[in-house]
């Protein structure tokens, strides 16, 4: 895939390089809910602040230009023109399916080199059994025989994801879990598979939220994925365990997902948030608390990545506005 050409930032500009050479082109310039700079200030100091994803039309005239003739212009052109208001983004999509690498390169094609990509790992790594659903065939209902396949992990997941080197920000582990009885697998996991990665790893278990789980991560070189999801306590008391279970070693990046409100349902949020051009339900605890991994992370020199979801609160682009107003 060809590169195309990247306009400089100017000397002691605090914005990062941007592709908005499309915006220019139409005479269209997108009006984000935020001052970009503000993002790029802390990005600057180390705190990446973006969403959990990128690819929504919703966002045009927010984040997009608009007016594109068909979808498939719409995805090529998304990822370069969202670099122009955040530096940093997650890539769900490596969730569903093994990373390709044509799709790797992709990416770094279509970001400046200061930008930061958050992949999350394959659910064939990290769900332990697979969902009773019709989409799963044969293996519905059943034990997944590749949980926590360091080899498959290393071959499968790692080899295509090492062409982000140099724009990684964290590697993300999603756990349905784990539960209790899998940590020690869990423990040998990530000793065993290769260290020159940055990882995080995400609970979705609420009793796992203990000093000693924390502790666990620590001793494993492993960050903490602090969450707002529907069954996890609030960020506050997450963060109360990770400090009592010691912190996190020198040089640990820490990492926030806003992912869901307490309590709510995904297809509720998906129901009532849709198209995600605005905010249809403040979260303010959670705001805070997302904030306060960003704060945590800043007074330790640490560090930070916080991604935020559409289905938190109706659309990402102003919750991380709002969560940029509490760090500034």
């Amino acid at each position: 895939m060809k590169k195309r050409g990247r306009g400089k930032a100017e000397p002691g500009s605090d914005r990062q390089e941007a592709f908005d050479f499309q915006a220019r082109a139409t005479g269209l310039t997108p009006k984000p809910p935020f001052d970009p700079k503000q993002l790029f200030h802390l990005a600057a100091r180390g705190l990446y602040l973006g969403t959990s994803s990128w690819k929504y039309r919703g966002w045009e005239g927010m984040i997009y230009k608009g007016g594109y003739d068909s979808e498939a212009q719409f995805q090529r052109a998304s990822l370069r023109e969202y670099t122009s208001y955040f530096p940093c983004v997650g890539v769900d999509f490596t969730y569903f399916a093994w990373p390709i690498p044509d799709m790797m390169a992709y990416l770094v094609e279509s970001t400046p080199e200061n930008f930061r990509l958050c992949p999350k790992v394959t659910k064939r790594i990290t769900l332990s059994s697979f969902p009773n659903l019709p989409a799963y065939g044969k293996w519905a209902g059943k034990k997944n025989p590749d949980f926590l396949n360091a080899d498959l992990f290393a071959s499968q997941f790692l080899g295509p994801i090492g062409k982000l080197k140099g724009r990684l920000g964290a590697i993300v582990f999603e756990f349905s879990g784990p539960e209790e009885e899998e940590l020690a697998a869990l423990t040998e996991f990530f000793r065993v598979i290769p260290r020159d990665y940055p990882y995080a790893v995400e609970i979705r278990n609420p009793a796992l939220v203990r000093p000693d789980f924390y502790r666990r991560l620590n001793e494993a070189k492993v960050s903490p994925a602090f969450s707002l999801w529907t069954r996890m306590p609030p960020i506050e008391e997450q963060l109360r365990a990770f400090r009592e279970g010691g912190g996190a070693a020198p040089g640990i990046p820490l990492v926030g997902l806003g992912l869901l409100s307490e309590g709510q349902a995904y297809e509720e949020a998906v129901r009532l948030f849709q198209p995600y051009r605005e905010v249809r339900a403040v979260n303010e605890a959670g705001r805070a608390g997302l904030a306060q991994v960003g704060q945590a992370a800043l007074a330790e020199g640490r560090k930070a990545y916080l991604l935020v979801n559409n289905r938190l609160e109706g659309s990402a682009p102003h919750t991380a506005g709002a969560i940029a107003g509490l760090l500034r």
